[in-house]
Formats: structure tokens, sequence, C-alpha cells
């Protein structure tokens, strides 16, 4: 019956196989909406928080998210907030305001929502069948097409509010239109690449530095199919068009900071978390304490924040508060910094041991193995690219999802390794796992041949 299925999957027209991909990754995650989702009380993280006081009329606003001592400052953090910030990038908090809007903050706005996230991230079976194309075979494609649509720590980030289910897909594309300049550096596949970038950069702060590390070595690659004016002014204009979308949010916190902040006003904070005399892998103790500003676990810190002025720029000196406080403690503690980073890396190329993310004990049980399942191929794979300079195809694949897995190494290293960060970087390298696959499954064929025929 499998067999029968998979030789279906593979012969049929590839319009057919697109659509059917999209349909039963859709099937997939509304089945783990009704089983898992929870449509009364869930959590909505600060992207929830913003969206709230949007609803009712106090900005896009948060209390920053710590618990004072300061009775005076308790009482402020129990009304509503009276200043703006920039706590998250703003394209889901926008969508989940849109959506309380139109249903209401409860079961039906929550529903909507998931929906919404399982038809967006449902895309991503096909987005990655068309990466694989730029690179590999219509077999490869289509397996790779198939694990993403069935990949089910992604099919559960449907059920969350923290933007995971659309950044996934967002990147995905981001590195099928790379591969496409690597391969054609034509004006619209740059256009695009910028468009989808700027878009990128609303939903995750890291992005900013990412869209532009990889427009850059896009470009670089395909210098050897254009000439160099033509490459930089078409990656020029990919920029412009990213500015163009990120920059009215960048305005909008100058102006409200009178400081540069691309996009969030916290970057120092998640560095901190990372680096302090408390700090884990996971950024959550063994005993499921989160490591955050609270009374019980840096009074001293919280003392400080306490006698910040609770205006406009407080989470902006708060940050530089955090900046001294990282720093210090990496420049007073380098040997434990180094085991720490190490132990972090260990952790992001396995599975995060972090159970304040865990939503359903079926899910503390898929996600170690799904994980496994695909870090190791991952590096398997990526070391059979980098060994095929010959094939500029194969050579450019390798080298722009190696940058994105360096780059994502380097994030994990100075910050923390949870779940949903590693569910969604896995799932954008699904296309090297599966090449590792092949390659595992090529070197067993040729040593099959061998025993037979020595």
């Amino acid at each position: 019956m499998i067999k029968k299925c998979l030789r279906l999957l593979y012969s049929m027209n590839r319009v057919k196989f697109v659509w059917l991909i999209f349909a039963v990754a859709f099937a997939l995650r509304v089945l783990v909406i009704f089983v898992a989702g929870n449509f009364q009380n869930p959590r909505t993280y600060e992207h929830g928080a913003i969206a709230h006081n949007l609803l009712t009329g106090h900005g896009y606003a948060m209390h920053w998210p710590y618990e004072p001592l300061d009775s005076a400052r308790i009482r402020i953090m129990q009304s509503p907030p009276v200043f703006e910030s920039s706590y998250q990038p703003p394209l889901n908090p926008y969508i989940m305001y849109g959506a309380y809007l139109l249903l209401g903050e409860g079961p039906k706005a929550y529903l909507a929502l998931m929906l919404f996230y399982a038809a967006c991230n449902s895309l991503i079976g096909v987005i990655q069948y068309y990466a694989v194309k730029e690179f590999a075979g219509e077999s490869l494609s289509r397996s790779t097409a198939i694990v993403s649509a069935f990949f089910i720590p992604a099919a559960f980030s449907v059920t969350t509010f923290s933007g995971s289910p659309l950044y996934i897909v967002v990147v995905a594309t981001l590195m099928l239109f790379a591969l496409r300049i690597s391969r054609d550096p034509s004006w619209k596949n740059f256009i695009l690449f910028g468009f989808i970038s700027g878009v990128s950069m609303l939903l995750r702060s890291e992005l900013f530095a990412l869209g532009f590390t990889i427009l850059a070595a896009s470009a670089m690659l395909a210098l050897q199919r254009a000439s160099r004016n033509d490459i930089f002014k078409r990656a020029v204009v990919a920029a412009v068009c990213s500015l163009i979308i990120i920059g009215p949010w960048t305005i909008r916190n100058y102006e409200l900071f009178h400081k540069f902040v691309p996009t969030v006003d916290r970057p120092w904070h998640e560095i901190w978390r990372g680096n302090n005399a408390l700090s884990t892998p996971s950024g959550v103790n063994s005993d499921g304490t989160v490591v955050w500003l609270k009374p019980w676990l840096f009074p001293k810190l919280v003392h400080t924040a306490d006698s910040i002025p609770y205006d406009q720029y407080f989470v902006i000196r708060l940050d530089s508060v955090f900046r001294h406080e990282a720093i210090t403690y990496v420049r007073s503690h380098p040997s434990q910094t180094l085991a720490l980073g190490c132990r972090k890396l260990l952790m992001l190329l396995t599975f995060s041991i972090n159970f304040n993310e865990r939503s359903t004990h079926a899910f503390d049980f898929i996600y170690p193995f799904s994980m496994l399942a695909l870090t190791f191929p991952t590096l398997i794979g990526i070391a059979y690219l980098l060994r095929r300079r010959s094939n500029p195809r194969l050579w450019n694949a390798g080298i722009l999802y190696t940058l994105f897995l360096i780059f994502y190494c380097g994030i994990s290293f100075i910050t923390f390794v949870i779940p949903r960060y590693q569910i969604y970087i896995f799932a954008v390298l699904t296309p090297i796992a599966i090449i590792g696959y092949d390659s595992i499954w090529t070197l067993i064929k040729k040593r099959t041949v061998f025993a037979l025929h020595p």
C-alpha cells in the first residue's frame, strides 16, 4: 500500500503533485489544530499582548515583561501602557490585531488565526520542492516536499501565536530566491528577493542582518553568470526593495527613541539571557524556571530596572543595562562562556531541552526524534554539497545553506536554543537533509555492490 502511494506520488503530473502536497499539508495542520489547539485560553506571547493593546486603543505597546519590586512601578504596570514600544517586529501582532478586530478577542479569533497559520505554513512543501529543483532532480525535489509537508514539529507550530508558522515559510522562500539569483541573476529574481527579505524583517529581528547577508552571498555567486556592474545594480535595487518595506517601521522607531532601531528595542536582552551566571543552553533551568528578569533570580538587576524612569526611553535605557551586564559577564568568565556556547551548539544540532516550550505530551515524544531525523543528515548534506565545486548549482546551494546554518549557530552561541527556533532553522534546511539522506543511500548501495562483487 505504502509503495503504491509513493509510486503514485513520484509519477503523477507536477502540477497535481504540488496541489496534493499543499492539500495534505493543510489537512495535517488542521488535524493538529483540532487535536492540540487551545481555543479558550492560549498562550499568545508578547504578540497577543501588543494586539490586545492595539484593539483597546493603547497603540503598538506593551509593558516590559518583568516583575518590579518598587510599589509605584507595580501600580503603573497594572494599568494599560501609556507609551509605544517595539518589543516585537510588527507583522504577526498586526495580523492578530486584524483577527481580534474582525472576530473579537476570543475563541473565534484564535481558531481563525490557527487556520490562517495552517494555510500559510502548508506552502512549505511546495516552496521546498521548487528550492530543490534549483540544484537537484525531480525525485529529490518530491522527497523534500513530502518530508516538509509531514514535518510534525512545524505542523504543531500552527497552534502557537509566536509567528513561527509564518517565518518558516517566508525564510524558505527567501532561500529559494537566493538559489534562483545564483543560477539566474535576473532583475525579477533580485526584486522578488528584496521584497521577500523586507517581509521577513517584519517577522524576526535577526532577519534584518540575515537578509542582507544572503543577498550579498547570492550576488557574489551570480558573478559567474553576469557582469559585476549588472550584479551590483540589481543587488542595490533588491536592498532598496527590502528597505522600502522595513523602512517605515525603522523610521517610526527612530521617531520614538531617537536612535537607530531596525526592528526591536531589546536586542541585548536576548544576549544577556544567554550570558549570565544562571544561563543555560535553553534559557530554562531544569526545574522549568525561565532565565528572566525576576526578583528572586536577579534582585539587584530588578532594582536597577525599577530605578530607570518608566517613560518612552525606558526600554532603550534598560537594554543598555543588559548590554553592560552581558559584556561584563563574558569578559569576566571567558572559559564558562565558551563552554556554554559549545553546549548551545550541541543542543542546536541535536534537540533543545526546554520543557517550558512544550504544549502536549505527543509533542514531547515526537519532537526529539523528528529533529534528530533532520539535524545529522543536514550536516552530511552540507559536507556533500561543499565537495561538489565542479557543479555550480550544487556548490551554490551548499554555500547558501551553510551560510544560513552558520548564521544561526552564531545567534545560538550568543543567545540560547529553544524548540521553536530550532524547528524553524531545520524546517528551512530540509532540502539539505534530503541531500544527506540521498548521499547516505548512495554510499550504502555502493558498499552493497562491492560486497556482492568484490
